[in-house]
C-alpha cells in the first residue's frame, strides 16, 4: 500500500470519505487537514476505501493506523490493513463507540488516550444558555450587546476571509502563546486564505468596522464539529457571543443535536474552559494494538 503525505490538493480526493465517523474531529475535513503537518498524516486509497495513518506518538511503533473509511465493513477493512502492515497493528484515535464492532472479530490491548476526548455537548445547550449553570455566561453575553449594540454576525465568505486571517496574526489565540498555539495561528491563516477549498462554515462577530471574533467550523451528519474560535479579549464577552451565536445559527439552519469541541490536549486551562459549558458526554478515544 502507497501512503503519501496529506496536502491541500487532496482534498477533493479525500472530503467524500470525511464524514466524522462517531461523530469524532479526527475524520473531518478541517480534523484531518490543519493537523496534518502536525501529526504526520499520510493517506492510501484501496479498494475505494481511505486508509490513513500518523507518526507514532509511542516508542516501538514507527507509525499507527486510523480506522479505515470507505464502504466495506469496518471489519473487512482493518482485516485488510492487517494483511498489509507488519504486525503488530497498531490503531489510534479509535472512538469509543467502534470497540464493540471491532471485539467481534479481534482481539486487542486498548488504552484510553484521556487528553484527546472529544468535548460533546448538546446543541440546544449551547444555542440558548438556558437555566442557573449558564448565568455566568449570559451575564457576559448581556454586557457584550450592551458595550457594543451595533455588533453584527456575518458569514465568513472567500471575499471577507483573507481579511480576517491578517487577524490570526495579533494573538487571537485563547491559550497563552505556546509552540501548538502558533502551529495553529499559522494553520487557522491557511484555512481562511483557501476557505473555499474546505467546504466550511465560519462567521465573523463584527463591532462597528472591528471583527471581534470568528469561527469556523463543519456540519457532519447530526453534529456540528467546532475547529476555530477565536476573539479579541479587548471585546468582553466576545468568545461568549460567538459561541451562542455559532451554535442557534447552526441549530435553526441544519438542526443539528450535537456540537463537538474538540478536545483539551491536556491543558487544564482549555480543560476549565471546556468543562465550563457543561458537556453532555465526552467522546472518548483508545490507542489499540492487535
Amino acid at each position: 500500500m502507497n501512503f503519501k503525505k496529506i496536502t491541500l490538493d487532496d482534498v477533493k480526493i479525500l472530503k467524500p470519505y470525511l464524514q466524522a465517523q462517531y461523530r469524532s474531529c479526527d475524520f473531518s475535513v478541517l480534523g484531518v487537514f490543519m493537523w496534518a503537518d502536525r501529526f504526520g498524516y499520510e493517506y492510501a486509497i484501496e479498494n475505494e476505501t481511505l486508509f490513513m495513518r500518523e507518526k507514532s506518538r509511542f516508542e516501538g511503533a514507527e507509525y499507527d493506523y486510523l480506522l479505515p473509511l470507505g464502504e466495506s465493513s469496518l471489519t473487512e477493512n482493518i482485516k485488510c490493513l492487517r494483511a498489509l502492515t507488519p504486525e503488530p497493528l497498531t490503531l489510534s484515535l479509535v472512538p469509543e463507540g467502534a470497540l464493540d464492532e471491532l471485539r467481534q472479530s479481534f482481539s486487542f490491548d486498548a488504552v484510553e488516550e484521556p487528553d484527546i476526548a472529544d468535548y460533546m455537548y448538546n446543541a440546544e445547550d449551547l444555542a440558548f444558555l438556558a437555566g442557573k449553570k449558564y448565568s455566568k455566561k449570559r451575564n457576559l453575553i448581556h454586557q457584550f450587546e450592551k458595550l457594543y449594540p451595533d455588533y453584527r454576525l456575518v458569514p465568513i465568505t472567500v471575499e471577507n476571509s483573507k481579511c480576517i486571517a491578517e487577524c490570526c496574526r495579533h494573538g487571537w489565540s485563547d491559550t497563552p502563546e505556546s509552540e501548538l498555539a502558533a502551529y495553529e495561528n499559522e494553520h487557522t491563516r491557511e484555512v481562511l486564505e483557501d476557505f473555499a477549498a474546505y467546504g466550511c462554515t465560519g462567521y465573523e462577530l463584527r463591532c462597528g468596522d472591528d471583527v471581534a471574533a470568528f469561527c469556523i467550523g463543519e456540519v457532519r451528519g447530526d453534529t456540528l464539529i467546532v475547529h476555530i474560535e477565536k476573539a479579541m479579549r479587548e471585546y468582553k464577552g466576545a468568545f461568549q457571543m460567538i459561541n451562542m451565536l455559532f451554535s442557534r445559527t447552526e441549530l435553526e439552519s441544519c438542526g443539528i443535536k450535537y456540537i463537538n469541541r474538540e478536545d483539551d490536549v491536556g491543558d487544564e486551562g482549555l480543560r476549565q474552559a471546556k468543562q465550563s459549558y457543561f458537556p453532555a458526554y465526552m467522546l472518548r478515544k483508545y490507542r489499540l494494538t492487535l
